[in-house]
């Protein structure tokens, strides 16, 4: 399975299996936030100059059983499949990582998963496999879009964005628009609303429609907010469903936006968009949830 922002520390030492988990990463957030006690993960390992993916088992809510090597680089020399572990020097940090072979090749790095706490629900995110984890502050009552490659089909439950900082007694709204055929945002295909901007952290939403079936292909996904909360976004990427970084496509952008008032809803479909072409301004990082 995978999940997001998941990195902790570790204290342990050596080649055995069981890795003691100590705690989140600034800005990270823990195992046991995200991963049922008994859930298997691919985990990245990073040890001073060391580094190792590997296959675990989430034992307890702070304990790690490493299961299988998957690739390490131990002293300058790689290897796979490695039957000895990396060896720990108490000083590591231990977060969940998507390895090569699990991929497929996918240039969109768009995952299905485990997500939460709820065992055999699959979770995509709008996030590819370029760039960096970065912030954005949101304008209120101005809807944020990003483009979205969609992998595998799935039946829509609920929306999830992360809000790094707080506008106390706001409300946040997240959408799913399929892709009109010139590339424009069309349908409102799911929604929900009413989400609070007061806390940080992983903030979530059941949609309000029913049945919302989603097959493999090309979406938006967007944001709208009442008050100005700061998200997480991809920044240094873009997202183009052709392949085209023409200055004159909307199909390779990170993010389009429009002046809509909250209390109106989300627009089905958006009208009078403005474009961020730059790849300063970031992708959405925002999760589908399966049923």
């Amino acid at each position: 399975m995978l999940a997001d922002w998941v990195k902790e520390t570790t204290s342990t030492t050596g080649t055995g299996a069981t890795i003691t988990l100590t705690g989140a990463v600034a800005s990270f957030v823990r195992f046991q936030d995200f991963v049922p006690v008994g859930a298997t993960v691919t985990v990245s390992i990073k040890d001073g100059n060391n580094r190792e993916l590997v296959e675990c088992t989430l034992a307890t809510s702070t304990t790690l059983t490493r299961t299988r090597g998957i690739s390490k680089l131990e002293s300058g020399t790689p290897s796979k499949n490695h039957a000895t572990f990396l060896s720990l020097t108490n000083s590591a940090e231990v977060g969940i990582a998507l390895a090569a072979e699990m991929a497929g090749g996918s240039a969109s790095g768009l995952g299905s998963s485990t997500f939460g706490n709820m065992i055999a629900k699959r979770v995509a995110s709008a996030a590819p496999m370029l760039g960096s984890t970065s912030t954005f502050a949101m304008s209120a009552n101005t809807l944020f879009l990003s483009p979205y490659r969609l992998d595998a089909g799935m039946t829509l439950a609920a929306l999830t964005a992360y809000i790094t900082s707080g506008a106390a007694g706001g409300n946040l709204a997240i959408g799913v628009w399929a892709m009109a055929v010139d590339g424009s945002p069309g349908t409102l295909l799911g929604s929900t609303t009413g989400v609070s901007t007061t806390s940080t952290g992983i903030v979530r939403g059941t949609v309000s429609q029913s049945n919302v079936h989603l097959s493999p292909g090309w979406y938006w996904v967007g944001l709208l907010s009442d008050s100005t909360p700061t998200i997480a976004v991809i920044s240094g990427a873009v997202l183009s469903p052709i392949g085209s970084h023409n200055s004159d496509s909307r199909l390779a952008l990170s993010r389009l936006f429009s002046s809509v008032t909250y209390a109106s809803g989300l627009p089905s479909p958006p009208t009078s968009l403005s474009t961020t072409m730059s790849n300063s301004g970031g992708v959405l990082h925002i999760l589908l949830e399966s049923v």
